[in-house]
């Protein structure tokens, strides 16, 4: 991404992962897989989420970035009780 993004750029996406809307989802999720290694510690944050749906997108956008500092999170998420998670 070309521009500078802040944490409030980064928050607005995360929130964007439970929108009604596939589209606005999907496009969250591109985005927040372009921003890379900067999203990494909101997505970590995710993956205790109360919503299945947030923590599953949160693992499948942390497995794209492919950042090592995420393993161990992304691992104890496998212990999940949700199975999409």
């Amino acid at each position: 991404m070309s521009q500078a993004i802040t944490n409030k750029d980064i928050h607005a996406l995360m929130i964007d992962l439970d929108d009604k809307d596939i589209k606005v989802r999907q496009h969250a999720r591109q985005a927040l897989t372009a921003i890379g290694p900067p999203a990494i510690p909101q997505l970590i944050n995710a993956l205790h989420d109360p919503r299945d749906q947030i923590r599953w997108q949160s693992a499948l956008i942390l497995g794209h970035i492919g950042d090592g500092a995420a393993a161990p999170d992304l691992v104890k998420s496998l212990e999940d009780k949700a199975l999409e998670v």
